[in-house]
């Protein structure tokens, strides 16, 4: 039976007035059919459960006693995981570090669960690092937004943000990353600032200087302002673009290796699909994740519905989903995806997922550092 046309319908439901009773009938009968075949192969969440739990499937616990509290506080506040960054960074922030004084306001504002935040002590926290000339306190006491929730807005605000453009000036020009990228995001270039055109194209300018000097942050925001021109073709920016993702590539970075093969997957006419293959392949190898998705859309558009199906099985797995693994394959090319296939394709993805957890654990825990960090994470405006 040919169901082919009605299973979009079957995945995001239908209105029966559109259907008809005679398309109704049919639609119940392929439904029958799909439920059918799929459930043959179906795993249960214990089952999914059972292989993940398997020799080799999950990745080795990590000791990090040895590690500075700072250091680790850092850390847990570019990862955005601010229970750790109140519980490590407290003694260093009371101690007097204005840095740890600033994320530990942050992290007190943004907590969860809520019962361990007090907007009071983020308050306290922000105005201790300030008072020693951090720039992003500095400029958070300027922020509509968090004025708003302290009730401590008037007319100083732009002042505030003056303070924080001159000390982010300071600090960039001793080579701070950081700070070469929010002055090139809030900097004032003198008359040019209030010419627009200019002002645009000193900024991205300033965007291009601190990518090249190490700012990952800056790369991603001149790349996402110039998206759309590289996706329209300018040549120009393509190859800039990639010079300058290049050497966060040599670097290691893993997430610079899955944006540069973004460009020359989708940003590049024709497609340069062979070189994104080789970047994603590599950011795993370092320990960049289970890129599975990506590899199935690029099996799946080659037609090679054994290596997407296996790409897509072995990613699915994190999942603990007790839903089949679906994309048409295994009803649309049933002389394909025969039991046996089937079996041996899964045990494939498994020994798949054994080696990115491999991969993970030669790659170790990577401590990220301040040059790592979001200043201003989801919840914490710079408006």
């Amino acid at each position: 039976m040919e169901c082919n046309h009605l299973l979009p319908l079957y995945k995001r439901g239908f209105n029966t007035d559109q259907l008809g009773m005679a398309l109704l009938s049919t639609f119940f009968l392929c439904l029958f059919f799909v439920t059918s075949v799929s459930a043959a192969g179906r795993l249960t969440r214990e089952e999914i459960q059972a292989i993940m739990a398997g020799p080799g499937m999950q990745p080795k616990t990590v000791n990090l006693s040895g590690y500075p509290d700072r250091e680790l506080a850092i850390d847990a506040f570019a990862r955005e995981e601010f229970d750790r960054v109140i519980r490590l960074g407290k003694a260093a922030a009371d101690a007097g570090d204005a840095q740890l004084q600033y994320m530990l306001g942050v992290a007190y504002y943004l907590v969860t669960p809520q019962d361990l935040g007090s907007p009071a002590l983020a308050k306290k926290y922000i105005d201790m690092a300030a008072r020693q000339n951090n720039p992003y306190a500095l400029w958070s006491l300027g922020s509509k937004v968090q004025c708003k929730s302290w009730g401590t807005c008037d007319d100083d605000l732009d002042e505030w943000h003056d303070k924080a453009r001159a000390a982010w000036k300071q600090l960039a020009e001793q080579g701070n990353t950081q700070a070469m990228f929010f002055v090139a995001l809030a900097g004032r270039n003198s008359w040019k600032s209030y010419v627009p055109f200019l002002s645009a194209r000193t900024q991205m300018e300033n965007f291009e200087k601190a990518a090249r000097a190490g700012s990952y942050q800056a790369m991603r925001e001149w790349f996402s302002r110039n998206r759309n021109k590289i996706k329209d073709g300018d040549k120009d920016l393509r190859a800039k673009a990639i010079s300058l993702l290049t050497p966060f590539v040599k670097d290691g970075n893993t997430q610079a290796m899955m944006e540069l093969a973004r460009v020359y997957n989708y940003y590049t006419h024709p497609s340069e699909i062979e070189k994104s293959v080789k970047l994603w392949k590599m950011a795993e190898e370092l320990g960049g994740g289970n890129l599975g998705s990506h590899f199935y859309g690029y099996y799946k558009d080659i037609r090679d519905y054994k290596n997407a199906y296996l790409y897509e099985f072995s990613k699915e797995m994190t999942r603990y989903s007790p839903a089949p693994i679906y994309e048409g394959f295994e009803i649309d090319y049933p002389d394909i995806f025969t039991p046996e296939v089937i079996k041996e394709l899964r045990a494939q993805a498994i020994e798949r997922y054994k080696q990115i957890v491999k991969w993970a654990n030669e790659a170790g825990y990577k401590l990220k550092t301040e040059k790592d960090v979001n200043y201003f994470p989801a919840g914490w405006s710079f408006e």
